[in-house]
């Protein structure tokens, strides 16, 4: 997962959003973390599960962490300034339980045209193992990412 994680990070440019979904420990921040470590970032990479934003500087540009499964309403993601950081063009932002607000990250695509990937992780079926597919979003195309 960490080396998948170090190469999206390598594909990722300034603008891009990265929408995470998995279930509870499926590896969202850890792969947040594989990330961050391939950009050089020193810092310990922690959830941002009651911080809701955590913010890194990296060669120039800023790497945005958000955890939004504590909101409960879309208004709560203008409140904490996400939506001001998505699609700035000197920054990455990175979101765990984007599928938590459908309605807003669809809406947010298309009204933006937004650039980055969807990245799913699932339990596989054997144990310690993980399912991941990586979606990239192009303005209003979606087109899958070879992984292999």
């Amino acid at each position: 997962m960490k080396v998948w994680a170090g190469e999206l990070s390598r594909r990722c440019n300034p603008g891009d959003v990265v929408f995470l979904d998995g279930e509870l420990g499926a590896g969202k921040t850890t792969w947040v973390r594989a990330m961050l470590l391939e950009q050089g970032c020193s810092q310990t990479v922690h959830s941002p599960s009651f911080s809701i934003l955590n913010e890194y500087q990296l060669h120039g540009h800023l790497w945005v962490h958000a955890d939004v499964y504590r909101l409960n309403h879309e208004q709560e993601l203008f409140e904490v300034g996400l939506e001001n950081r998505m699609g700035a063009a000197d920054g990455v932002v990175l979101i765990e339980w984007a599928s938590k607000f459908p309605q807003w990250k669809s809406t947010l695509i298309a009204k933006r045209a937004l650039r980055g990937f969807e990245v799913a992780i699932d339990f596989a079926s054997e144990e310690g193992l993980r399912r991941i597919t990586v979606t990239q979003l192009e303005a209003s195309t979606r087109t899958r990412v070879p992984t292999a």
